[in-house]
């Protein structure tokens, strides 16, 4: 009888592992709607305006005939570049709002939506990256045919996006940037899941493990690569990284790996600094790393600047012909 109960019992844990497994993959590809009425709820700001901005708001299409809803705010500097706002993981285009405020001073003009599956996007599943990329470059082509330079500033989840897109999105977009900026970026796929999971005091695994080797199967053909350091080594503009030395959810060691990674990468740290909240730790800190980011894209000489586009667009479509890479979770 008590090898049969052993049996039963084992078929049981298995079940639940890969039930929770299951579950886990659905809770990342469906992140919280952080909408309009949310924003609305918890008093945060929903308009331009309210932070002094003056934005046209705007409902991009994609091409998988999914729309999502933003602004196109208004910059200071006119010869400044275009700043694509990227947000977290179950944030949306609110936070972007905010974030867009602080770097109007030297853009022309920056864009705040909401990533797909995030937000009030019509989107239903989040990719991970893989669609994501090419809509950051369906959206600068409904906002702007020139060809202004573009600095992608992302959050978490929005700050490897940045990254990735810049490496390994459509040609046409990467021939663009100038730019990007990350804060609070992480490494791998299920390094802020685990983390988040321990915080809560949840075992990690080996249910991380099987959801990452999930997404990987689901997404990891589209993706190729992952690893933000990797993809920050391939960066041929300036690459800023901000990060709270405590952050209990982005390990700061990915931080300085991906700063490290980066041929023209700089890492601003925070200290004490946690996962979000850095502009509110220390304002001043956070403006000046801003400014001398953009004061550095800015000492570029235009033709070198197009030197060094016509050499990422060469690498790029050699990239483009490469096989699948690692896919580490």
């Amino acid at each position: 009888m008590f090898p049969g109960f052993l049996l039963l019992f084992l078929i049981a844990v298995v079940l639940v592992v890969l039930l929770a497994s299951v579950g886990l993959v659905y809770n990342m590809t469906h992140p919280e709607r952080r909408t309009w009425a949310w924003a609305l709820a918890h008093r945060r700001p929903t308009e331009p305006a309210e932070l002094g901005m003056v934005g046209e708001e705007r409902t991009f299409h994609f091409a998988d005939g999914s729309t999502s809803p933003g602004w196109v705010l208004q910059g200071q500097d006119q010869d400044g570049p275009i700043v694509i706002v990227l947000h977290g993981w179950s944030s949306s285009r609110f936070s972007s709002l905010v974030r867009g405020s602080r770097v109007l001073p030297w853009a022309s003009k920056a864009i705040a939506y909401d990533l797909r599956a995030h937000g009030d996007s019509s989107a239903m599943c989040c990719t991970m990256g893989a669609a994501e990329r090419d809509d950051v470059a369906q959206l600068l082509e409904q906002v702007d045919d020139t060809d202004r330079g573009v600095v992608l500033y992302g959050s978490s989840f929005g700050a490897g996006l940045a990254i990735a897109s810049a490496v390994q999105g459509p040609t046409k977009l990467r021939e663009r940037i100038v730019g990007v900026i990350a804060e609070g970026a992480y490494r791998y796929p299920m390094e802020p899941v685990r983390r988040h999971l321990r915080m809560q005091r949840w075992p990690a695994e080996p249910v991380c493990s099987l959801a990452g080797l999930g997404l990987a199967l689901l997404y990891g053909r589209k993706i190729r690569q992952f690893d933000r350091a990797k993809l920050a080594s391939q960066l041929r503009v300036p690459l800023l990284v901000m990060h709270g030395d405590r952050d209990p959810i982005s390990p700061y060691a990915s931080a300085q790996a991906i700063a490290k990674s980066a041929p023209q990468g700089t890492l601003v740290t925070f200290p004490n600094g946690e996962h979000g909240g850095l502009a509110d730790r220390d304002p001043e800190r956070y403006r000046q790393a801003l400014g001398a980011f953009f004061g550095e894209i800015k000492s570029i000489p235009r033709q070198a600047r197009q030197e060094r586009q016509d050499v990422e667009t060469k690498q790029s479509r050699i990239a483009d012909n490469q096989g699948p890479s690692d896919h580490q979770p």
